[in-house]
């Protein structure tokens, strides 16, 4: 590679933005020329063959890499492995993964990875994520030393609310105050889960023992005791849940503070315990292997704009002040 400036190119299939890629490209070949510049790539349709008809037009090399899906050249690969093709030939399924080892073996200056989310229906991947493919082949490149520029920016996922993110969890000893239709009055509990195992139940009696629950995990125990006040499952216990967010994280609160620092981070509750409504657990065992609902996530990003909006309005405010 000495007399010539490498550069491994992967992406989607169903890659379509043409702009993105093209302001790429060009940078590279207007820092090292034309003439030395090489854009590898695995011939695939989508952003393979975009990158092809772009570095030609620039006036680049390139370097195609075709798989060989008819030939099986990989250790594991037996007859049965073979998929069939519509037309009713087979091809091996690993050719692609080994092309794509080949062309990160034999080196390279720097990589492009045009990567668009994940659109297989069969993947069971819990937390949005890159076409496999492509992700797979930036990792190996990655791995092997070659600094890959990723396009769009992977999105950030929080995956489990402790450490920095302590403050998102229901368990965070943070108080929170909510009103009461019941006592009619505001009750300041000392987790947000005591507030909504509280909210569970209608006698006065086992929300006051809830209330008095030395901490999350007895208020939820005592809270799986109770009998619940109809209509719970069914709509109740939204209600409750985001009552609760609401009034825990605030513009002014440093719960609301660590909500907003998030950014635009995807949230996840990840847990360990089984739950698949409120959270996503991550224990392995074959019940829990489909993504879960996360509805505890959903609604503190849903919490996150609205503190957003707030902030916005608020600095509108002050500029028309000012003015």
């Amino acid at each position: 590679m000495a007399d010539r400036y490498l550069v491994l190119v992967t992406g989607s299939r169903t890659w379509t933005d043409q702009r993105t890629m093209r302001d790429a490209m060009a940078a590279i070949v207007a820092e090292h020329g034309p003439g030395r510049v090489t854009f590898r790539h695995g011939r695939a349709k989508g952003a393979d063959m975009m990158c092809d008809r772009i570095a030609r037009q620039l006036g680049a090399h390139v370097e195609q890499r075709p798989a060989d899906w008819d030939v099986c050249a990989g250790p594991q690969c037996k007859p049965s492995h073979r998929k069939k093709r519509p037309d009713g030939s087979t091809y091996c399924p690993t050719a692609g993964l080994l092309r794509d080892r080949e062309m990160v073996d034999d080196g390279a200056h720097e990589g492009l990875a045009f990567i668009n989310p994940c659109a297989d229906q069969r993947c069971r991947e819990p937390q949005p994520h890159g076409s496999h493919g492509a992700s797979e082949t930036a990792r190996m490149a990655e791995e092997a030393g070659i600094q890959v520029r990723r396009f769009p920016k992977p999105p950030i996922v929080i995956h489990r609310f402790a450490g920095d993110y302590e403050a998102l969890s229901n368990f965070a000893r943070i108080p929170v105050s909510v009103y009461s239709t019941l006592e009619q009055r505001e009750i300041t509990y000392p987790t947000s889960e005591h507030a909504f195992q509280a909210a569970k139940t209608l006698d006065p009696s086992e929300r006051a023992d809830i209330l008095a629950a030395p901490g999350p995990k007895e208020a939820k125990a005592l809270g799986g005791q109770v009998r619940r006040r109809p209509g719970w499952d069914e709509v109740i216990r939204y209600k409750a849940m985001r009552a609760i967010i609401a009034a825990k994280f605030t513009l002014d609160s440093s719960a609301g503070r660590v909500l907003l620092d998030t950014g635009n981070a995807h949230l996840i509750e990840g847990n360990t315990w089984h739950d698949q409504h409120w959270g996503d657990c991550r224990c392995g065992r074959n019940q829990c292997r489909e993504p879960g609902q996360n509805h505890l996530g959903r609604m503190l990003m849903e919490r996150r704009t609205e503190l957003i909006s707030a902030l916005h309005h608020h600095s509108q405010e002050d500029q028309n002040r000012h003015a």
